[in-house]
């Protein structure tokens, strides 16, 4: 009585797109109730201050991550991946690394393979 899972056509990156788009219209809905809600009074009030916002962004504490990918004995962190994308987009396209401005990776471990955006337009892939 096991459920099968649903499969679909899409890229990684549609459903990325998809999925942020439905979150930005929550957050858009979630604050136009927000302001519709607030009570005229308030809307007197003189504007608060935003210096103390300033400041706490400021002291906030940098987050240090890190990924690996584990299949099948291998182990790859995602410096690895960052690298090699790097190095297989330079030589395809005979291109400098520092022309390099944003890089998007999708990792297929059952086949085997890493798929990468480069730019923005520049499509790519490679072997695990």
């Amino acid at each position: 009585m096991g459920r099968k899972a649903k499969t679909t056509s899409e890229t990684p990156a549609v459903k990325e797109t998809t999925a942020a788009k439905k979150v930005i219209a929550e957050a858009a809905k979630t604050a136009d109730k927000k302001t519709e809600t607030a009570p005229k009074a308030a809307a007197k009030k003189a504007p608060a201050k935003t210096a103390p916002a300033k400041a706490a962004a400021k002291s906030s504490v940098s987050l240090k991550t890190s990924l690996s990918v584990q299949y099948q004995g291998k182990d790859f962190s995602s410096d690895d991946l960052f690298n090699a994308a790097k190095d297989v987009w330079s030589k395809d396209t005979g291109k400098k690394i520092a022309d390099l401005k944003s890089l998007d990776l999708y990792v297929k471990p059952e086949e085997n393979k890493v798929y990468y955006v480069a730019n923005g337009n520049e499509l790519g892939s490679y072997d695990l």
